[in-house]
């Protein structure tokens, strides 16, 4: 999944060139950060090429670009990371709509239905990266479809991406998360694949 932050543009264009930014909302690219899963390339493979947690950047340069999403984007993430970093469970599935759908990239489980996925990280929020202590570094797209790129150093995926899409109501739809599962040992990795399920005795 990739986060583009995008802003349109014409202060140093020709007045022709202008006019096509305007009437054609074309838009300069500011910040481009591509986020992946490698472990789905195989652990030995992922190694190879990966630098070391010290000499990986805290910052994607967000700080120097301005929040390019929807005010109704914004206020939707911030919401759903304030319940999600609060271990709030409850709240967390207040923002989905009935028919919603948590799709997590790295455990390859999805969960459909607002009263499943609000079970859900009640089960697991605390070894969720996504989850505890969570919070965003940048809000993207719309007001109907973004995401958030999401911080929590208190997790071994330290980082990641979120795909958000809202209904016509501004509830959460659809949420599709993607984070380095090669950084998440194999147990925890289980252990967050088994919290989608519902157990035997709900």
């Amino acid at each position: 999944m990739t986060a583009i932050d995008h802003i349109r543009d014409d202060t140093d264009a020709s007045p022709a060139v202008a006019q096509v930014i305007r009437e054609h909302d074309v838009c300069k690219n500011t910040r481009w950060v591509d986020y992946w899963d490698s472990r789905q390339d195989g652990l030995s493979l992922a190694a190879t090429p990966r630098v070391s947690v010290e000499s990986f950047p805290r910052s994607f340069g967000e700080e120097s670009t301005p929040n390019p999403a929807d005010p109704g984007m914004n206020a939707v993430v911030e919401r759903l990371i304030d319940k999600l970093s609060r271990s709030d469970a409850t709240g967390t599935a207040a923002s989905f709509r009935v028919g919603s759908v948590l799709d997590d990239m790295s455990t390859r489980t999805a969960v459909h239905g607002r009263a499943a996925i609000g079970r859900c990280p009640t089960r697991v929020i605390a070894r969720l990266p996504y989850g505890t202590r969570v919070s965003f570094r940048q809000v993207l797209g719309s007001g109907t479809a973004g995401g958030l790129e999401w911080i929590n150093s208190g997790n071994d995926a330290e980082r990641g991406i979120s795909g958000v899409r809202l209904d016509v109501d501004g509830a959460v739809a659809e949420m599709r998360r993607m984070g380095d599962g090669a950084l998440v040992d194999d147990e925890t990795l289980s252990a967050r694949t088994l919290g989608a399920l519902e157990p035997s005795d709900n």
